[in-house]
């Protein structure tokens, strides 16, 4: 079961959190190096829908650099734009996040990598601001089916690397 969180942030404001976990039959070190890879984000956002048209893939995975990933669908232009605040390998994430469909200013991702015998869970928080209380459930639901992806899009790649 997943809970809201009210949570600090760094600036003593009170904010939402959107939570989502995930396990993965893979190590911790696979799954951050697999965060940090363009094909792979790309295809956790947009999947292999032959009616994307890419814009760009992009990103510069250290401290203070920037990520992007857009596509164009029916007309409308798809952006997942942010910048990578801290990064440490295998086990940890914090980055800023935007979509330029959703009109919310940067927030903020942090993610954990736990080893666990099993494989690599991936415990997600976003941080929201509080008079956007009615879209946690909503992104909730959209950061669990995008892990669902990802996990997809990393078992395919390490499947066609090991061909």
């Amino acid at each position: 079961m997943i809970h809201h969180l009210l949570a600090i942030d760094m600036d003593y404001k009170l904010t939402l959190q959107a939570t989502a976990a995930h396990q993965f039959c893979v190590g911790a070190e696979q799954v951050f190096l697999g965060w940090l890879d363009v094909e792979i984000m790309y295809a956790a956002f947009f999947g292999s829908n032959p009616s994307l048209q890419l814009i760009s893939c992009q990103s510069d995975p250290v401290v203070g650099g920037y990520f992007a990933y857009a596509a164009k669908l029916n007309g409308i232009d798809r952006n997942h734009t942010g910048e990578y605040l801290q990064l440490r390998k295998p086990n940890k994430l914090v980055l800023t996040w935007q979509v330029n469909l959703v009109e919310l200013p940067p927030s903020k991702l942090s993610i954990r990598i736990e080893d666990k015998p099993e494989g690599a869970l991936l415990l997600l928080a976003h941080e929201l601001p509080l008079d956007w209380a009615e879209f946690v459930a909503n992104a909730e639901m959209a950061w669990t089916q995008f892990l669902i992806d990802f996990d997809r899009a990393l078992m395919f790649k390490n499947a066609n690397r090991n061909l």
